[in-house]
């Protein structure tokens, strides 16, 4: 048997790919592509403009209808709010209805919704990764004659770190802490609810962690250590007694969900610096007692009930308490003694 080339093993594929091309066909679908508009509170999304617009018809009776693609860049996790209308002869007998997806093969569906006949649910909303999405939209013509219209797809995305701008704050005697998270979604938020300790966001959805809504104020789910957060003043807050991993759960009313962990380092728990002196020692000669605190700052500083000054020096034989407090009310306390011969 003759050997065969490798040019000939070549050519020889090629006619496979050939025949086999023969018998099927790859339909490519084309996307045109959008720009989402950023905003910085639901509020701003009365304003916004169609994201894509494209004029669409139907005839009567007609069960394809016409389909269109668009696509979208999120820079980064964002919550997206999806409505739609008609433009320019519009008639009420349309039907549009749009999947969108995480994939450009449209097998990751990530949330749909529709307008006109027999659409129920006009709005999509939700938390989406960063990243491109691929979106269909369906219209045809649902009752009465035929349809023409612009078919307007209108959106708009607040990115997470507007929503979970978390702000830190303490008194001046650094006590204890408040944490404070914007109100950006306003009436589209559920609930929202903390916990001590890092919670990775993979687990958002987990009832092990959260409370999960059941109806009306019910929840369920979590442990003790989960916390609801109230509105007020136009914002999210809770207050923290101790340093540490915090992590914040907002759930929107579609059962949405988004977490963020923050960490806590501006309450003092230290216990002012005393210098000169040590508990439980006993000294032959004078002494020169200092303090000082790096945190709150030193509040008061007493020697056997006394005020004193940092850089007191003290020489008479006897027992002697020493408390110098912080204005977060972390007390040093030392007892010493001076036995002169």
């Amino acid at each position: 048997m003759k050997k065969l080339t490798k040019i000939t093993v070549f050519l020889i594929a090629l006619g496979f790919v050939f025949i086999f091309g023969n018998n099927f066909t790859v339909k490519a679908t084309s996307f045109e592509e959008c720009n989402i508009t950023s905003v910085n509170q639901i509020s701003e999304f009365d304003n916004i403009s169609a994201m894509y617009v494209q004029k669409a018809s139907a005839a009567e009776g007609d069960e394809q209808g016409v389909t269109n693609y668009f696509k979208f860049t999120l820079a980064e996790d964002s919550w997206v709010k999806f409505t739609g209308s008609y433009s320019m002869n519009q008639h009420d007998g349309g039907q549009t209805h749009v999947d969108i997806y995480a994939d450009a093969m449209l097998s990751n569906e990530k949330g749909e919704y529709g307008w006109g006949y027999w659409e129920y649910d006009e709005v999509f909303s939700g938390f989406l990764k960063a990243g491109t999405y691929y979106g269909v939209i369906n219209t045809k013509q649902a009752n009465y004659s035929d349809f023409v219209a612009n078919v307007n797809v209108v959106a708009g995305a607040i990115p997470v770190s507007k929503i979970f701008d978390v702000q830190i704050t303490t008194p001046a005697n650094k006590k204890y802490a408040t944490v404070v998270l914007p109100d950006v979604l306003g009436s589209s938020v559920r609930c929202v609810q903390y916990r001590s300790g890092a919670v990775n966001l993979e687990n958002a959805y987990s009832n092990t962690y959260w409370k999960y809504h059941i109806m009306d104020d019910i929840y369920d789910g979590g442990d003790d250590n989960v916390q609801f957060i109230n509105i007020a003043n136009n914002s999210y807050s809770f207050k923290v007694i101790k340093n540490g991993q915090y992590t914040i759960m907002l759930m929107d009313t579609e059962g949405g969900r988004y977490s963020v962990v923050v960490s806590v380092k501006e309450i003092d728990t230290k216990k002012p610096t005393v210098k000169g002196v040590k508990n439980k020692k006993t000294y032959k000669k004078a002494v020169k007692i200092k303090f000082y605190d790096n945190g709150s700052g030193i509040q008061s500083a007493k020697l056997n009930g006394k005020k004193i000054k940092s850089g007191k020096k003290v020489s008479k034989s006897g027992s002697y308490k020493l408390v110098v407090t912080d204005k977060a009310k972390n007390k040093t306390t030392i007892k010493f003694k001076i036995k002169k011969k």
